[in-house]
């Protein structure tokens, strides 16, 4: 199945994504204008980030016999120490007890294991297509 996600926009700020059967409003905080009724686009981002590196990281866990029961993953943006140059995205890894456990470097590799991380961590390219839609 081609993974595809289609966005439209319906009324000031707010967006309307659909991904299968699943419908995401997004917005923008009222401070940028929106009414602030969901989440905003890297607020969105950050999410498939995060969850993506918890879900590489609960298999790892689970593979090595322990429980993930304490792990959680931040994702946030970090302001560049250049002006002018891109956010970077960090992951902040929570193991509870486990820490003591795993190998740090094993945490870090299933972190951008799954096909989200993988693709951020890469630094893929993000190419923009014009759909022809006349006919």
């Amino acid at each position: 199945m081609k993974l595809s996600v289609t966005t439209r926009c319906i009324a000031g700020k707010q967006l309307l994504g659909v991904a299968r059967h699943h419908a995401v409003l997004t917005d923008r905080t009222r401070e940028k204008g929106g009414s602030d009724i969901g989440c905003t686009s890297g607020e969105l981002l950050l999410l498939a980030i995060a969850s993506c590196a918890a879900g590489g990281l609960r298999n790892h866990i689970e593979a090595q016999g322990h429980t993930p029961e304490a792990l959680r993953v931040t994702a946030f943006f970090e302001a560049p120490p250049d002006p002018g140059a891109r956010d970077r995205i960090v992951l902040s890894v929570a193991l509870g007890p486990l820490a003591e456990r795993v190998d740090p470097e094993a945490i870090r590799t299933a972190a951008v294991s799954g096909g989200v991380t993988s693709r951020i961590h890469a630094d893929c390219g993000l190419e923009v297509r014009i759909a022809d839609t006349r006919g």
